[in-house]
């Protein structure tokens, strides 16, 4: 009988999403629409970069749906000024501990508790994460796919679902037109990073899709929210109600989300509400 061959974790190297929340978002591109599809705080992204090894120790970025927080874009954290800043979750593998069915050990990071004991395993064409297997926890995997290989240089460490998010709704060149239809800038970008350029007001300001829908009333709306840079814990943010009118335009409304209430008629009063004129339209090159 032949060794299984080895795997080589720099060859899987990049930015993963939990298969099920992918293949459900690929087909609603809409968090609402996607939200049974999987756990709120389970492991829904990971980033496998090289560039965090240290000693034999990898560190591998971790990503979740619910999150009343934005979090910076940092491999484990960063200190600015007085405050630490944390990206929003991690754990580490030891890479001399990889054993002959490609498996290393996870060794917890924050928010990763309640998925030990785990196990991170190569496959052909996919990374795993299986937790349990002993006589307290059953055993449960989730299988990610890739979708993305390589790591900009001035972005090393994307949050996977923001990285995600944008990629799959925001990422790219638009004409930005106010609510009067009037064109305010002819080239507006979105970076895979969230960063804005092209139009003054938004400057140094980055754009991120919010999945964060499952405390409270239930919303009605997408969400986008479009924030200062990280200069402390609590960057300043404006929230825009998010529509996608077709494959080319976006709209976006300075207005807060409607909810679908079951208070009486104040929910049936919110769901039927006009969400007012568009601030902001971007329609893709």
């Amino acid at each position: 009988m032949f060794a299984q061959q080895k795997e080589r974790i720099e060859d899987y190297q990049g930015i993963w999403i939990a298969k099920p929340y992918y293949e459900s978002f690929e087909k609603t591109k809409n968090a609402l629409a996607s939200k049974k599809a999987f756990a709120p705080t389970g492991p829904v992204g990971l980033r496998i970069n090289m560039s965090e090894e240290t000693n034999g120790k990898l560190s591998v970025g971790l990503a979740m749906l619910h999150d009343h927080l934005l979090r910076a874009e940092v491999s484990q954290y960063v200190v600015q000024g007085k405050d630490t800043l944390y990206e929003q979750g991690f754990f580490s593998i030891q890479l001399k501990e990889q054993d002959k069915n490609n498996a290393f050990n996870v060794y917890q990071g924050p928010y990763f508790g309640r998925w030990s004991p785990t196990k991170l395993i190569l496959k052909e064409n996919a990374v795993v994460l299986q937790r349990g297997g002993n006589s307290d926890v059953a055993v449960e995997r989730i299988s990610y796919v890739r979708i993305a290989e390589k790591f900009e240089k001035e972005y090393q460490f994307p949050n996977p679902l923001y990285y995600y998010m944008r990629k799959s709704l925001l990422t790219g060149d638009f004409t930005l037109k106010d609510s009067t239809d009037t064109t305010i800038c002819p080239k507006f970008t979105i970076h895979p990073d969230g960063r804005m350029e092209g139009y003054s007001k938004l400057k140094n300001k980055s754009i991120y899709y919010s999945t964060d829908i499952y405390c409270g009333p239930e919303i009605i709306d997408e969400v986008v929210l479009i924030a200062e840079e990280f200069k402390d814990v609590n960057p300043h943010c404006a929230v825009f109600v998010f529509k996608k009118i077709d494959e080319k335009t976006i709209y976006l409304y300075k207005t807060y989300p409607r909810t679908n209430s079951s208070n009486g008629d104040v929910g049936a009063a919110e769901q039927k509400a006009p969400l007012g004129k568009v601030f902001y339209k971007l329609l893709r090159h």
